[in-house]
């Protein structure tokens, strides 16, 4: 979308109720809501679930044929 901005993970985001930008399990997909995660829940959810993005950086990733 035109306008809109991307921000990276935990990144807290300037809305009015404090969202924090969270990596998801593929099973929450579509069972969340942009206001589940704020910056007063956001350390409860990685004492959860911990850090969905542990590890990215391990293993090489591709991107070239997504973004052409």
């Amino acid at each position: 979308m035109r306008g809109k901005t991307l921000a990276s993970i935990y990144s807290p985001r300037v809305l009015p109720w404090a969202a924090v930008s969270m990596p998801l399990r593929w099973d929450e997909v579509g069972n969340v809501f942009p206001t589940d995660f704020t910056i007063l829940t956001a350390p409860d959810r990685l004492r959860q679930v911990g850090d969905l993005w542990a590890g990215i950086l391990e293993s090489k990733h591709d991107l070239g044929g997504l973004l052409t």
